[in-house]
């Protein structure tokens, strides 16, 4: 009997773990290249506002469409930094170099508080 509890508790995990992995990565996927920016900033009054309060930048920004305008300070493989922040590119991008003035479109996906990063993905250059 204790057997078959245990199984059903197991399953019912394995079950509840699928779906929630389904969902929060397979179910509207949006195109963040295509999407219409919910907010536009530069990246050093991004990562001020994470500094000064972490929890409320989070709320407002995480996982909206942003424009993010600034310097490029370091590019490694298929990130590109701005003072602060970096953009993750699904791709390298070729065209960009550093000390280049752009405006990069993405989604926000956290902040390091260790290091004082604010982390995007899904980048792409807004021309």
């Amino acid at each position: 009997m204790l057997k078959k509890i245990i199984t059903a508790i197991l399953l019912l995990g394995f079950s509840l773990f699928g779906a929630y992995y389904y969902f929060s990565y397979h179910y509207g996927v949006k195109n963040y290249e295509t999407a219409t920016a919910d907010f536009t900033t530069t990246s050093e009054g991004l990562k001020a506002e994470f500094v000064k309060n972490e929890t409320a930048a989070t709320q407002k920004y995480q996982s909206k469409a942003m424009i993010v305008n600034g310097k490029i300070t370091s590019i490694v493989g298929s990130t590109i930094s701005f003072d602060g922040v970096d953009c993750i590119f699904t791709l390298a991008e070729k065209s960009l170099k550093i000390g280049d003035k752009v405006s990069l479109k993405g989604r926000l996906v956290g902040y390091d508080s260790l290091l004082e990063i604010v982390n995007i993905d899904q980048c792409s250059v807004v021309k």
